[in-house]
């Protein structure tokens, strides 16, 4: 599921404040575990509808938002849809093992920017984290 069993001594450190939303403690857990290995500071949430009130109230809180798709009480693309009515705008990647092209679509078209997919390689975590966060 993650890049943690890699070597530290190939990981990049990056700065920045992620929001990490699962509903899966098991990823959770693992996502986070990478995530502060590589210097991120982590925020998590089990659905959209927490993400949806802490992104609310703290709007300029996060350079990056992780998010699952299908999540209970909101899923990830009610989210995102709520998030950008509110004129909530924060960089969004959808976390999904789909990666049907027409899935990938629909994700993009509400505002992710980017898809990781599960379970994700080294790289194509990194890859995703470059894209908004800074390298130290």
């Amino acid at each position: 599921m993650s890049a943690q069993n890699l070597p530290d001594a190939n990981k990049k450190k990056f700065s920045g404040d992620v929001l990490l939303c699962e509903d899966c403690v098991f990823s959770t857990k693992l996502v986070k575990q990478d995530l502060i290995s590589l210097g991120i500071n982590v925020t998590t949430c089990q659905n959209g509808q927490e993400a949806v009130d802490i992104l609310t109230k703290h709007p300029n809180s996060f350079d990056l938002v992780i998010m699952n798709i299908i999540m209970p009480v909101m899923n990830g693309l009610e989210a995102a849809q709520t998030l950008k009515w509110r004129g909530v705008a924060v960089p969004m990647a959808s976390f999904s093992s789909s990666t049907e092209p027409s899935d990938l679509e629909v994700y993009q078209s509400y505002g992710m920017g980017y898809h990781l997919k599960k379970p994700y390689t080294k790289e194509e975590f990194e890859a995703c984290l470059s894209k908004y966060l800074k390298a130290v």
